[in-house]
């Protein structure tokens, strides 16, 4: 109400004033400023306040648009030197959560692409001026990703710790993350049963792991515990 109150002081206040213009009144500079001031300030208050709502942004929602919460979320850039898979999936999570249109998903992330990708991408629009997302996700992957992605399953199952619990835990999320959909106990089967040095996946099997990050913990605390004790006294 108070909001509501000084920008009818205002009104008010100006509509006397230039009566009193009219009528030959003289008033001070400052006590203009400082009404249409605290008025300004007022309605800037109003209009982004509680609601955020304005117009030409965000969701649409009765006529206006409502401005999504997470308004300083920093895009994601992409360069072309690495897999884009984590990058098209942030980019998905930074959509949902600005409640981004789909039809300015595209032109969102092309501001965010450099060097080869830029590059890349510029050809790309040339020959398909009416690119959707799921198009441009696609080209992406094919352009930027791994040759063919049904061949991660044959490496996963050939996969085999070389080094530390840590080192084949990494190759596996990588070849997973593309080996197309699989059940929780077909990816606990492949961790355990396809590389895992024997000892530590004999452990692991025992506790009957309901999750992959279960397997994946067990995993490093026999790894652990496999290693010989240090005295540090």
């Amino acid at each position: 109400m108070a909001t509501v109150r000084m920008i009818d002081i205002a009104v008010n206040f100006t509509d006397s004033m230039f009566k009193g213009i009219y009528n030959g009144k003289q008033y001070h500079m400052g006590d203009i400023q400082a009404v249409l001031k605290r008025a300004w300030s007022a309605g800037v208050e109003r209009i982004i306040g509680k609601n955020r709502v304005v117009e030409g942004s965000g969701s649409e929602a009765g006529g206006s648009f409502i401005i999504p919460r997470y308004t300083k979320l920093d895009f994601p850039r992409f360069n072309g030197q690495e897999d884009p898979l984590g990058w098209l999936n942030i980019c998905e999570h930074f959509f949902r959560h600005q409640q981004t249109l789909k039809e300015e998903k595209v032109g969102l992330a092309s501001f965010h692409l450099e060097g080869n990708a830029q590059l890349w991408f510029l050809q790309l629009e040339t020959d398909l001026p009416q690119l959707s997302w799921d198009d441009f996700k696609r080209h992406c992957n094919l352009r930027f990703g791994p040759p063919i992605r049904s061949q991660k399953l044959g490496e996963l199952a050939k996969l085999c710790q070389i080094g530390s619990v840590a080192d084949y835990q990494e190759t596996f999320e990588q070849l997973i993350s593309r080996a197309g959909t699989l059940t929780q106990s077909q990816k606990i089967e492949l961790y355990i049963n396809g590389g895992l040095t024997d000892y530590i996946a004999i452990e692991v099997e025992l506790h009957n792991p309901p999750d992959l990050s279960t397997a994946m913990s067990l995993s490093r605390l026999y790894e652990r515990k496999e290693q010989p004790f240090v005295c540090k006294c």
